[in-house]
């Protein structure tokens, strides 16, 4: 009788060392924890967030469909990132963040987009969450368009620079010009320049209409 109630002691013991350990690693962000963050900056306002890809009506979705989000992490552990199912798809990433600070996540879209209408999109992580919208176009406009640029090859018609730029100083979505093209053919375009001063600009998507 006194063996077994020894053996009950050991084993509740044994339980509370693994239960306290679960614990600490969870709140410590240790090999196995869960990572502690936020999508959002100082004052509350969510981190930049860039959609990439080309999305069409009733066509599968590959590599180049995706969002990168930012989150500051503020205790490294391992991580889920995901959004609601909006039109047949969604994004999500998960995996270990081995330290502190502001990174950048890549979300995988997967599914299949059936309408071509704009869905927003709430993304979670922790206890905060953004929204961000995905353009569906239709499936007739994913062959490439027919355009030019407005103006001379030297001398665009009515180009607009937007942002402030600093030597040292990473640009940012507010860094952007806009220009303007005449479409002959609607369809999927890409504008692109070559790298200056270390910086280049790039756009691509589809032209709905001429």
């Amino acid at each position: 009788m006194k063996l077994i109630k020894t053996f009950a002691i050991l084993l509740v013991g044994i339980f509370m060392i693994a239960a306290c350990q679960k614990e600490y690693s969870v709140e410590t962000g240790s090999v196995g924890g869960l990572a502690v963050g936020t999508l959002k900056d100082s004052l509350g306002d969510c981190q930049p967030m860039t959609l990439r890809g080309l999305y069409f009506a009733d066509s599968t979705l590959t590599d180049s469909n995706y969002v990168t989000v930012q989150v500051n992490i503020t205790v490294p552990g391992s991580y889920k990132i995901f959004t609601d199912v909006q039109n047949g798809y969604s994004f999500k990433d998960s995996g270990y963040f081995a330290t502190a600070g502001l990174i950048t996540v890549k979300l995988k879209a997967s599914g299949r987009a059936m309408l071509p209408i704009t869905s927003d999109f709430t993304v979670s992580f922790g206890t905060s969450y953004c929204l961000f919208s995905v353009p569906v176009l239709p499936k007739s406009s994913s062959s490439p368009a027919v355009y030019t640029l407005s103006g001379t090859p030297t001398n665009c018609t009515n180009a607009v620079v937007q942002g402030a730029y600093t030597a040292g100083t990473a640009l940012n979505s507010g860094n952007r010009v806009t220009i303007e093209v005449n479409v002959t053919t609607a369809g999927t375009y890409v504008i692109t320049t070559p790298q200056t001063n270390g910086m280049t600009f790039l756009a691509n998507g589809a032209f709905a209409s001429t």
